[in-house]
């Protein structure tokens, strides 16, 4: 009523229900979390036409959800909010095999293995 809390002599008896929760400045639950030399997708927001997102690697954590990672191409450090960054997954062991014995055929290696493979097709 009138916009104010009304007293009364029972206000007296009564024990004060002030229980605020405790302010913290630790990292909020829930959140996700980057080790150090952790390897990321950072977002990038120099440069209209280069990409949007770049290779980097966490160098240390400077608030609760900030760190600072450096970008690996280039080695520019930046500081970034815990939302513009993505996690790499690790390449598996077999992945790591597989990359390295692949190889770019060329032009003409690519005609001869096609027509290699067209005959024994039809055969």
């Amino acid at each position: 009523m009138m916009n104010r809390k009304l007293h009364t002599p029972l206000d007296l008896i009564k024990p004060e229900n002030n229980t605020k929760k405790p302010t913290t400045t630790e990292t909020p639950v829930g959140t996700r979390k980057l080790k150090i030399n952790e390897r990321v997708r950072m977002r990038v927001y120099h440069g209209k036409s280069g990409p949007k997102w770049a290779r980097a690697i966490v160098i240390k954590k400077t608030g609760p959800l900030s760190y600072e990672v450096r970008e690996e191409e280039t080695g520019i450090i930046h500081n970034r909010h815990i939302n513009q960054l993505i996690k790499i997954k690790p390449e598996s062991a077999a992945e790591q095999k597989t990359t390295t014995k692949t190889r770019i055929l060329t032009k003409k290696e690519n005609r001869e293995n096609h027509y290699t493979l067209r005959s024994k097709a039809h055969n």
